[in-house]
């Protein structure tokens, strides 16, 4: 839906509790909101991802104070999921990547001079159309210095009888400098829709979770959520987590308990068949025993 019915809101917190404060508005569905001191000033701006439908844009909120925002162009492209913001470059400054997918799936670079003035680059596309671009996590997946992306793919709601396919999984673009990535495939999973980083079992490496919306739920014991174990030398493992609940959406790491290990909260969205093992909100502990996945 190409409606102009998307807006950005920032609520202010009070004595008295939350003001709200509607800092763009008239533009299409908006798909994330990062925050990043772009120009330098000592304030937070923000990028936001339009996804629209046949329309779509990448903008930059440059915040002019008293919660007023004068919006920059980045990208007219439809289709932008996430904006992660980081220093990609390691020039000290916050620069942006997109992840778009609605016309082509791409990987967009926005580098940023320190003064709130971006060069766009693509950096990565595939000819495959139905590979279902989900999401974008940036993060130091080898812990190398720089910043890494993860790139979690498997989104086919479009199709009436979504299906996991062959090239659903997780993909590492691994930062070489220069603005420069590496694809590289690190684990299957059909209709992934979600991925998070982080240290799992408390190795010292960096881990990743996936989740799945579309797997094969007719078949049992598909998994829905998963673990890809760091070996310290940037292979993974699968470990299935749970083939219960099904439809997952969401995933995110954190330590729920105090226990200084990282635990697991997935979200679920059920509006296809099956109707069964189903949840809105789950929280996986460390407890949790894993099954390696076939």
């Amino acid at each position: 839906d190409d409606g102009v019915v998307g807006r950005a809101e920032l609520f202010e917190q009070t004595a008295d509790g939350f003001v709200r404060h509607v800092i763009l508005d008239h533009v299409r569905r908006v798909a994330d909101i990062q925050p990043g001191d772009f120009d330098g000033d000592g304030d937070l701006d923000l990028t936001v991802a339009v996804f629209g439908y046949s329309r779509g844009e990448i903008l930059w909120l440059e915040n002019k104070g008293n919660f007023q925002f004068a919006d920059h162009l980045l990208l007219n492209a439809p289709g932008t999921i996430h904006v992660p913001v980081a220093d990609y470059d390691n020039d000290g400054d916050l620069d942006i990547t997109a992840i778009v997918t609605q016309d082509e799936e791409e990987l967009w670079g926005f580098e940023n001079d320190g003064q709130g003035h971006f060069t766009a680059q693509r950096l990565w596309f595939t000819i495959n159309f139905d590979l279902g671009g989900a999401g974008l996590v940036a993060g130091d997946l080898d812990q190398d210095g720089d910043t890494d992306l993860i790139f979690p793919a498997g989104d086919n709601l479009e199709d009436l009888d979504a299906y996991p396919q062959p090239y659903h999984g997780c993909y590492w673009f691994e930062n070489q400098g220069n603005w420069q990535f590496a694809e590289k495939r690190i684990s299957d999973l059909g209709g992934t829709y979600a991925a998070d980083m982080g240290d799992l079992d408390g190795d010292g490496d960096q881990d990743v979770v996936l989740v799945s919306m579309t797997n094969d739920w007719d078949t049992q014991g598909n998994a829905s959520l998963v673990w890809l174990e760091n070996d310290g030398q940037n292979q993974f493992k699968t470990w299935q987590i749970t083939d219960n609940p099904i439809h997952l959406v969401a995933v995110d790491l954190g330590d729920l308990d105090g226990d200084q290990k990282l635990d697991i909260v997935t979200g679920g969205l059920n509006f296809r068949r099956p109707f069964q093992r189903i949840s809105r909100v789950a929280a996986w502990t460390q407890s949790t025993q894993t099954q390696e996945q076939p």
